[in-house]
């Protein structure tokens, strides 16, 4: 079976969540986010899905779709990816 990690991003909160080959959502996790520091929004995202990793043996397939638009994207233009 075949594991994937999705993250929603958004204004108030960060949701991340490990699905399946069939779209079976298995396990999410939700933070505020502090949508007004972008180290910060990194370090949360990157707390989540190290946590959903603990949990489950998903490979590391690096950014595969989907796309990025905070509500601050202007501000984020000059950020490392």
């Amino acid at each position: 079976m075949a594991l994937s990690i999705g993250v929603d991003v958004g204004g108030t909160k960060i949701a991340a969540g490990v699905v399946d080959d069939e779209g079976k959502v298995l396990q999410t996790i939700r933070r505020d986010s502090p949508a007004a520091d972008r180290q910060a929004i990194i370090d949360t995202i990157t707390t989540v899905v190290r946590r959903l990793r603990e949990d489950f043996d998903v490979p590391d397939r690096g950014h595969r779709g989907g796309g990025l638009r905070p509500p601050t994207a202007t501000r984020w233009r000059t950020a490392p990816t």
